[in-house]
């Protein structure tokens, strides 16, 4: 009995860090998604700026119409499975803390894949978003940088990976609670 207490004792650190990092990256997922700095260009009419849904010249913004370039729907898919899946996560870890488990399935753990699954998800979009402006013409012709939302989205994804190891690493154990199921 006491090495339970004893293991449980050094798990609620890596629970409280894994809840930080992925309420953390989620925030910050959320900020890539619905910001529009992903790509930056100075002109002779002042900063044009865009994101996955609008793009601005200065102070005037307009919406990127739904007939934009396939590589711009992939990203928004992605980052919205990404962004729900770290919910997911931060949620699986909050119901963790109270130890509660459905039948065979323990919270830390499932939250611990849901994190990487967002982080993987996360990376794939950026990939994308990034081989397709690369090999845009106008990306090599001018001076095209990308801003603060794509730098950000980067962050998300060592974050996630940080949840999901914390997760990980505090791995199933017995729980004090059931809720159906064994």
């Amino acid at each position: 009995m006491f090495s339970n207490q004893y293991i449980n004792v050094l798990t609620h650190p890596l629970r409280i860090s894994s809840a930080i990092c992925s309420s953390g990256s989620s925030v910050v997922l959320f900020t890539c998604l619905t910001t529009s700095y992903w790509v930056t260009e100075r002109s002779l009419h002042g900063l044009i700026h865009s994101g996955l849904w609008e793009i601005c010249l200065e102070p005037t913004c307009r919406y990127i119409q739904f007939s934009a370039s396939e590589h711009l729907h992939v990203t928004r898919a992605f980052i919205i499975m990404a962004l729900l899946c770290g919910v997911a996560s931060l949620l699986f870890i909050c119901i963790s803390f109270e130890r509660v488990s459905v039948g065979p399935i323990y919270f830390m753990m499932s939250a611990g894949l849901l994190s990487f699954t967002a982080g993987f998800f996360t990376l794939i979009a950026i990939s994308v978003f990034t081989a397709a402006y690369r090999s845009q013409e106008k990306y090599t012709q001018h001076l095209i940088i990308f801003g603060s939302s794509y730098g950000l989205c980067w962050v998300s994804i060592p974050m996630y990976v940080i949840a999901g190891g914390s997760c990980s690493a505090a791995g199933p154990e017995a729980p004090a609670q059931s809720l159906g199921g064994a």
